[in-house]
């Protein structure tokens, strides 16, 4: 990808280098690593190219509705 030739190497080369697997695999591979609730999980997802795809206002409400339910634990 020409932005992270742009950018230089970081912490989160790892984490790209398994994104660019995901995304040349099967979707229901990609749908399984994106949701999976671990840490790792996490980690993925902080740097998720995945995030254009949900528009700002539905993100917020779904962090909303995350913090909400985090909240009745």
């Amino acid at each position: 990808m020409r932005w992270r030739q742009q950018s230089g190497a970081t912490r989160s080369d790892a984490l790209w280098d398994e994104w660019e697997q995901l995304l040349a695999s099967d979707v229901s591979v990609l749908e399984s690593a994106a949701l999976v609730e671990s840490e790792h999980g996490q980690l993925m997802r902080s740097v998720s190219p995945l995030g254009c795809l949900v528009p700002q206002s539905e993100r917020m409400a779904l962090l909303k509705q995350a913090r909400e339910r985090a909240a009745l634990q």
